[in-house]
């Protein structure tokens, strides 16, 4: 039985975070297809984020370490705030040495394309597809790659 309810609550966490408009006071995240739709970023963009995404780039871009931090400080300000119906921290103390890796698809007028594994959300297996204007995301498991920018 507890394994069941761990098995909600991480997919809980999962859905909020990357279906979800999230902020925080460092930055925000919201998804391709809401960042798309809000015309932040164009379909060229996301051309170039699925080149990177599926490999078919010669060379990758890299992130600099200020952003990098202020994209882990908005995913650790978003873990810290989440709780359950009862008020309790669905995340007990998390840190940022929890987020462990930030996969990073490019700046788009300070749009950052990324994708973030951390130690605390959990992702079922299930192939799935997110068709946006015509592009295809194939994605191995329920991560998903999110937009952040800068307040």
């Amino acid at each position: 039985m507890k394994g069941k309810i761990i098995v909600i609550l991480c997919l809980v966490v999962t859905l909020f975070l990357s279906a979800c408009q999230i902020e925080s006071s460092e930055g925000e995240f919201l998804t391709l297809t809401d960042a798309y739709e809000q015309e932040l970023i164009s379909k060229e963009n996301l051309i170039s984020i699925k080149d990177i995404y599926t490999n078919d780039l010669e060379t990758f871009p890299i992130l600099d370490y200020e952003t990098e931090l202020k994209i882990k400080e908005t995913r650790l300000t978003i873990l810290k705030s989440l709780v359950n119906d009862f008020g309790n921290p669905i995340v007990e103390n998390p840190s940022i040495d929890g987020i462990t890796e930030i996969l990073y698809y490019g700046n788009y007028n300070n749009y950052y394309a990324v994708m973030i594994r951390d130690a605390y959300s959990h992702y079922g297996t299930a192939i799935s597809i997110e068709t946006i204007d015509g592009i295809e995301f194939v994605y191995a498991d329920g991560n998903r790659i999110l937009i952040w920018f800068e307040k």
